[in-house]
Order: structure tokens, then C-alpha cells, then sequence
């Protein structure tokens, strides 16, 4: 797993000085959320929002061991997210990567995942899920759920790299393969892009930016806020360097609900109905039958 690991610490800072370049009067902040299960060594450890350089730091004392088993507290992880210092405010782009190939345990834990699934949805956070090496159905399925409910979408790795273990096959039809590095600095390009946030934008030739670039502006800008997002790890998985995005599924709004329930409800209906008027056609019939056998009788 130390592969993957020094994988996702070169590419995270590469995104970060992109981002920077092409935006540059966003200002980035990165927080991480690291878990296991209850039992190990320790269950979460979070650390707070903060630049990419201190975060890449942070990231490097984390090493790739323990887990293994399933399931984990993923539920727990998504909870300690909820607890970091975001910016609120339409102008603020939030954003959660949420490695895993596990699911949260079944029962109140799986109810919890959920219950802060739609805490970060009230709160404007998309869920980015990348379902790791070996990710299992209940886990796919609950990864599946946090993209849908907050707009976000969910990626799965596949083997195309040569790094880490024996990827999951796909499950869809149509997918589209890319790097990690690619897929998530499209999908935070696609959180700032949404509408109500407003950034300085500006596109030049992919060159290495000089370090003293990346530094904070010397006075106060009025450029609203920018959140890249806790990643999360399960310390046994990583991302690797080919993932497969699923086509993204829109949210359904409450109206969607209640249309899909009023056309189940009159799908149940109408079958009813139609047995019901096949019953009735049969039983007439069968009386009629009955009847002509008694006048043949009679004669």
C-alpha cells in the first residue's frame, strides 16, 4: 500500500497548484479524516482545514496498515467530518472524497452513516465516494447513496494501473476511464463552477508554477471562499492511478418522490383493478356456462 499512498500525496499537491493556477483568488483548504473500526488502534483521527503543504505533511505521518476486514466505521468518519471548521455560505465550494472499500456497520451504525450523509447534503456538501481495491456490494451500494443524495459522483478504481490489489469489476454498462489526478480536479472544477460561486479564473499553458506564486496574496481580497475537502482513508486502501467514473444520477428533489410514489401507487391500482374485472369477466362467464349445461338438462 506505500504506492498508493506516495501516490495520493504527489497528486493531491499537483491538484492543489492547478487549482491555484487557474484560480487564483480561491483560497484552498484541506482537511482530512482518517479511520479504522472500533477495536484497532484508534477509530478516527481528524485534522482540521488547512493549506496543501500542512496537509501533505499530515498525510505523510499516516502509513498504510491495519484494516484488511469488513466492516468498518465509515459511519464514524463521516460523522468527524461534519465536525471540522468549514466555511458556510453559497460562495464556498464544499467538497468530500470519501476513499473506501468497506461498509459502515449494519444496523444503528448504517442508520448513522445515512443520518450525516444527509447532514452534509443540508449543509451544501457534495460526496465524491472512491470505492477502493475490493470494495464490496453493501459498501458500493451505502457509496452510492452519499453521491446520489449530495450531487456528487461516485468513482470506482479499476486495475488499468498496475498499483494496489485486485480491483472490483465494473457494475454499469457505460463508464468513462481517467486518472485520478484527472477525475477529481474535474470534479472540483465542477464544484466551482456551479452557480453562486463566483471565482477570478484565468487559463494559461501547463507550466510548473514558481512555489512563491502559490502564497497568499499580500492584501486582502474580496474572492470568496475555496474547500477541498476531507479525504478519507480506511489505512488499508488508496487510490491508485486509473479510476472509472459512473455517469453521474441527478438528486431526486421531493417532487421526484412524490411523483414516483402517486405512480407506483397507480400502478398498484390499476393492477388491482384489472384482476379484479378479469375475475368478474370469468365468473360471469362461468354462470353462463352453468346456466345453458342446466337447460340442456331440463330438455
Amino acid at each position: 500500500m506505500g504506492d498508493e499512498l506516495e501516490y495520493l500525496k504527489v497528486e493531491v499537491r499537483d491538484i492543489a497548484r492547478k487549482v491555484a493556477r487557474e484560480n487564483p483568488g480561491v483560497t484552498q483548504r484541506w482537511g482530512l479524516v482518517v479511520y479504522r473500526d472500533h477495536g484497532d488502534d484508534y477509530v478516527t483521527e481528524s485534522i482540521d482545514f488547512r493549506d496543501i503543504d500542512a496537509f501533505v505533511t499530515m498525510l505523510g505521518r499516516h502509513s498504510a496498515n491495519g484494516g484488511g476486514d469488513e466492516p468498518e466505521a465509515m459511519d464514524a468518519a463521516l460523522a468527524a467530518s461534519n465536525r471540522l471548521s468549514w466555511h458556510e455560505g453559497d460562495a464556498t465550494a464544499r467538497m468530500v472524497f470519501l476513499v473506501a472499500d468497506a461498509p459502515s456497520h449494519s444496523g444503528s451504525p448504517a442508520r448513522e452513516f445515512t443520518r450525516q450523509v444527509m447532514r452534509h447534503r443540508a449543509d451544501g456538501t457534495a460526496i465524491y465516494p472512491v470505492a477502493g481495491s475490493g470494495v464490496s456490494d453493501p459498501a458500493e451500494a451505502e457509496l452510492r447513496l452519499a453521491a446520489r443524495a449530495t450531487g456528487g459522483q461516485y468513482i470506482f478504481l479499476t486495475d488499468h494501473s498496475g498499483i494496489g490489489g485486485s480491483h472490483a469489476a465494473p457494475k454499469v454498462d457505460q463508464y468513462t476511464v481517467e486518472s485520478l489526478h484527472d477525475a477529481m480536479l474535474r470534479m472540483i472544477r465542477g464544484e466551482l463552477g456551479k452557480p453562486g460561486k463566483v471565482v477570478v479564473t484565468r487559463s494559461e499553458p501547463e507550466v510548473e508554477p514558481d512555489p512563491t506564486l502559490l502564497a497568499p496574496p499580500a492584501e486582502p481580497v474580496a474572492e470568496p471562499v475555496r474547500e477541498p475537502t476531507p479525504i478519507f482513508s480506511t489505512l488499508d486502501t488508496r487510490p491508485v492511478l486509473a479510476v472509472t467514473v459512473a455517469p453521474a444520477e441527478a438528486s431526486p428533489g421531493p417532487w421526484d418522490e412524490l411523483r414516483d410514489r402517486i405512480t407506483a401507487h397507480f400502478l398498484f391500482a390499476s393492477s388491482v383493478a384489472l384482476f379484479m374485472f378479469a375475475a368478474l369477466g370469468l365468473d360471469a362467464l362461468l354462470a353462463r356456462r352453468r346456466r345453458l349445461l342446466r337447460a340442456l338438462n331440463d330438455r
